[in-house]
């Protein structure tokens, strides 16, 4: 049985939350980066938080456009858009 998917509006509301976490991620990179060097456990943890955002935000995407077809283009700020980091 296929499942009925997220309605516009929860795509938007977990797509903000997502790109808080990227900026979020993006923030911690930065300050523990300039911390501490590159090699350490808790910089290459943190750069697989941030890859691992990028790629929900890439499959949650993907089904918003698998779950609203016919949406257009602007829609793609639900997981893109003004969110992001600014050291």
């Amino acid at each position: 049985m296929k499942k009925k998917g997220l309605t516009l509006e929860e795509h938007k509301r977990y797509g903000e939350m997502l790109k808080r976490m990227y900026a979020d991620s993006m923030q911690l990179q930065y300050a523990f980066g300039n911390a501490y060097p590159k090699n350490k456990r808790v910089n290459k943890q943190l750069w697989k938080l941030y890859n691992t955002i990028v790629e929900v935000k890439s499959e949650a995407d993907n089904e918003l456009f698998s779950d609203h077809p016919t949406v257009n283009n602007t829609a793609l700020d639900c997981y893109y858009g003004p969110e992001e980091f600014k050291p």
